[in-house]
């Protein structure tokens, strides 16, 4: 070829590729004209229609489709049916398209087939991807977390029980620190689910260990707090108080509001003086306060009057009663407590 047809040629191409548009969608928010370029630790990298380089969390990309033929047809396909809640149908193309893919593409599709096999009737498949995506040169733990299943089959059946074995096998392998942990959570949240007795030891060997920051994220730390809340049944040791500050330290509003309302118990239930029972007042409050509108500000509120009915301050413990049963949100259970309390104290003021 000539050098002058050389040149045009390249020209062609250039022009050709950058044509080529990606589309995503982030958060319910469009945006068209990428160009994807890279999956790194958890988050997809991509040049904006405005040429900037960014990156987002695997997990608030809602639909992928990308614009350069080949395996990218089945790749497309499968985002459509994802999006449509065809998991088979998905799962078919995702597959197809992985055989031929290179790079962090196949982890990338790991990731989203993770997402089509997160539901009860998928169990065992969604523990052996999540566990391809926490081993992943790409993906790894930062992307494992936040894409954790959280839908897993609630009774003991053959899909179950080969997540569970899947997973005691990989924690035989000598995984990192940070991956033990993620497998651990989601083994927990398996017994849990299930009602295995099991799930008590697992809760106090997560809530032993102080939480890597590689794993937090809102969908990792709901599960984590879960254990935590096992675990102090029996009060706290030093790592699992830690462990819980960390939560309200660090955590998104979501696990906060739990953390808060554990602390509370756990004060409550282990204060003998008047001082440590007013300690105890104070997270059920922050809660009622500074969350009120979230469901569980009812059972702040509830929390806040018992530690004042053992302070003898009935008056105010009635007052904060009354006001957790109008919260127009409130669980069964905290209302019937609730209104056990109140019946307690008759038809007085005192």
């Amino acid at each position: 070829m000539k050098k002058n047809s050389l040149c045009l040629w390249l020209l062609v191409l250039s022009a050709t590729s950058s044509a080529q548009a990606d589309q995503l969608t982030v958060r319910g928010s469009q945006l068209p004209n990428a160009k994807i370029v890279g999956f790194k630790g958890g988050r997809l990298q991509f040049h904006a229609a405005d040429g900037s380089l960014q990156d987002v969390w695997i997990d608030t990309v809602e639909f992928i489709q990308v614009d350069r033929g080949g395996l990218f047809i089945d790749f497309n396909d499968a985002e459509r049916l994802l999006v449509k809640d065809d998991a088979e149908g998905a799962l078919q193309r995702y597959r197809r398209a992985q055989r031929l893919s290179e790079d962090f593409w196949s982890e990338l599709m790991d990731c989203r087939m993770l997402l089509a096999v997160d539901r009860p009737e998928s169990t065992d498949q969604a523990a052996t991807t999540f566990l391809k995506v926490v081993r992943g040169k790409f993906s790894g733990v930062p992307a494992a977390a936040r894409l954790l299943p959280i839908h897993a089959a609630n009774r003991k059946d053959a899909k179950v029980l080969s997540a569970l074995e899947a997973l005691d096998s990989a924690l035989t392998k000598a995984p990192t620190d940070d991956q033990r942990m993620l497998i651990e959570g989601l083994r927990y949240d398996l017994l849990r689910r299930i009602g295995d007795a099991r799930a008590a030891s697992a809760a106090r060997s997560l809530g032993s260990r102080l939480i890597p920051s590689s794993t937090r994220c809102d969908r990792a730390d709901r599960v984590m707090l879960e254990a935590l809340e096992e675990a102090l049944t029996d009060g706290a040791t030093a790592e699992e108080s830690s462990n819980l500050a960390s939560f309200i330290r660090e955590g998104p509003d979501d696990v906060l509001v739990g953390a808060l309302i554990l602390k509370g118990e756990l004060l409550n239930r282990t204060a003998s003086t008047r001082e440590e029972i007013v300690r105890a007042c104070w997270p059920f409050l922050r809660v009622a306060i500074h969350f009120p509108k979230d469901p569980r500000a009812a059972d702040g509120l509830y929390g806040a009057a018992v530690a004042l009915d053992r302070l003898g301050e009935r008056a105010k413990a009635r007052e904060l009663l009354r006001e957790c049963l109008a919260h127009p949100v409130i669980a069964e259970d905290t209302r019937r407590r609730a209104d056990m309390l109140l019946a307690s104290y008759g038809s007085g003021n005192g």
